[in-house]
């Protein structure tokens, strides 16, 4: 390939004293240091926000049927719905968590408890959140399942305690 002649002296000129120091300044600067940050899938139960640890979040659904348990009513356990082939227990969030409102589930999500996997419709899916450690605040004294709240641009974001939510579905379903 041939270069012109006005383009290889632009390309081969020496730059200026000013934007060599400026970038003497920029690479001397040592990089910020990294903010430690924790990974929750944020959801929506009812007009309430809830994340929980992105760990315990195994995949999100389209909305499947639910099949009711003969002699069971319906409460914190909904009913059976087929997830990847095998039955999976479906689980009411809103009830465990005391969250009024109507139960609408547009989106269900499998939840993984140290492999006990139970499916909970939620209203909707927000998506995973980096949350600084820094900006979480410790949870009410009464909040069993909460391990903490965010509060990102002024709304309230409750920040469910993976294993205490684990073991309460354990228990709820088990009886």
């Amino acid at each position: 390939m041939k270069i012109l002649p006005t383009a290889q002296q632009l390309l081969e000129r020496r730059p200026d004293s000013e934007y060599l120091e400026s970038w003497r300044r920029s690479l001397a600067t040592p990089p910020p240091e990294p903010v430690p940050t924790r990974a929750f899938l944020e959801f929506q139960l009812s007009d309430q926000s809830f994340a929980i640890g992105a760990e315990y979040a195994r995949q999100v659904l389209e909305p499947m049927s639910l099949r009711a348990i003969p002699n069971r009513p319906a409460g914190l356990l909904q009913g059976l719905v087929n997830f990847q082939g095998r039955l999976q227990l479906c689980v009411s969030l809103a009830q465990l968590l005391g969250v009024a409102g109507p139960e609408v589930a547009s989106q269900h999500l499998v939840l993984d408890f140290e492999g006990e996997l139970y499916v909970a419709g939620v209203r909707q899916v927000l998506g995973i959140r980096r949350v600084p450690v820094e900006e979480i605040q410790p949870a009410p004294q009464a909040a069993a399942h909460l391990e903490g709240i965010w509060q990102p641009q002024g709304r309230l974001v409750r920040l469910l305690d993976g294993p205490a939510l684990g073991a309460s579905l354990h228990r709820g379903v088990s009886r």
